[in-house]
């Protein structure tokens, strides 16, 4: 795939994870990982936090201080984001000239632009068979429309593997209309893969000059390998020369080691898997949740499987979150 990449740009919608866990006196944060493809959720989650706020305003006996809440601003940034992308592939791919900076730090000459070039591209939406988090990726969907005038399609991985597709030109095509953006909420797990035709699909959307969400090179990134080896002592220090700032990322760090052959700390994690196995988490390469091993269950997991599957997983400090006890009612009209 890098192989035969035509486009240098690319994009990113990207989750980081964390969780509370209470390890000492103190609750602490923890990393729990980074989503780099099809993060989900950002939309919904916008929708939580103006919720919130409702309920701080409705009931001020709460004492909820509004500026003590976050803003949440994924509503206005990732459509935002989206047009940025489309403006660029169009000068970088048919116009050819020179793009003014001010385009990309004012939303009204941001629309200006998208209307002066009078694009006729797609943002294409690589989504799974079925799809069951429909209503998260149709609030993008709507706003790129309403907001900016960006047209988008949906195709699964299969569909666009079975379609007629030129490669002559690099050009990706939908529909028989060009694709500006590859915008991939599917494609993390092996289940997206069950026949030749995804495998082409994938093929198809990398090796073409749509600027790809993300590309492949930053998919790999949120293996938890490559988490892994962040927290390594002195790698995030090779990126970030802010010792403060270093200080902060390191502290939500949880410990883990590598079971590879080649991993200098395989060994002291596997004696301390089998040691306290309640203080870990053994997690395989996946995404989309239900491949980890937990507590009892990793010894004889660890025991059952040669180097190289061994290899592929990552052991992991286990979060213990608060637990907090709430009332549930269900009121039934």
């Amino acid at each position: 795939f890098l192989e035969s990449r035509k486009q240098a740009l690319s994009m990113g919608v990207l989750r980081s994870d964390y969780m509370v866990s209470q390890s000492g006196r103190r609750p602490t944060l923890r990393q729990v990982e980074i989503n780099t493809i099809a993060s989900s959720f950002g939309f919904l989650s916008e929708r939580v936090c103006r919720a919130h706020r409702m309920l701080a305003l409705k009931f001020p006996q709460l004492r909820i201080q509004l500026e003590d809440m976050p803003q949440n601003r994924f509503m206005e940034a990732i459509p935002s984001a989206f047009a940025r992308a489309l403006v660029l592939y169009e000068y970088k791919c048919n116009i050819r000239t020179q793009l003014s900076k001010e385009v990309f730090d004012d939303e009204r000459q941001l629309k200006a632009e998208l209307a002066r070039q009078k694009s006729s591209t797609l943002v294409l939406f690589v989504v799974q068979p079925d799809e069951r988090n429909i209503a998260d990726q149709r609030f993008l969907e709507f706003e790129l429309l309403s907001r900016y005038g960006i047209r988008s399609v949906r195709k699964t991985l299969a569909a666009i593997g079975e379609e007629n597709q030129d490669r002559s030109d690099s050009i990706l095509r939908a529909n028989e209309e060009e694709v500006a953006i590859s915008y991939f909420r599917a494609g993390y797990t092996p289940d997206d893969y069950p026949n030749e035709s995804c495998w082409l699909g994938r093929e198809l959307i990398e090796s073409s000059r749509s600027i790809k969400c993300p590309d492949i090179a930053t998919h790999l990134l949120g293996t938890k390998k490559v988490q892994q080896y962040l927290a390594k002592d002195g790698v995030v220090e090779k990126y970030i020369f802010d010792d403060e700032a270093v200080r902060r990322i390191r502290a939500t760090f949880a410990t883990q080691y590598g079971l590879g052959v080649h991993d200098d700390d395989r060994e002291l994690g596997i004696a301390a898997a089998k040691a306290s196995p309640e203080l870990f988490v053994l997690k395989p390469q996946r995404e989309g949740g239900g491949n980890n091993i937990f507590g009892a269950g990793i010894p004889s997991h660890i025991e059952s499987m040669d180097d190289s599957a061994l290899s592929a997983f990552v052991l992991q400090e286990r979060f213990f979150p608060t637990v907090r006890y709430f009332l549930l009612y269900l009121c039934l009209f």
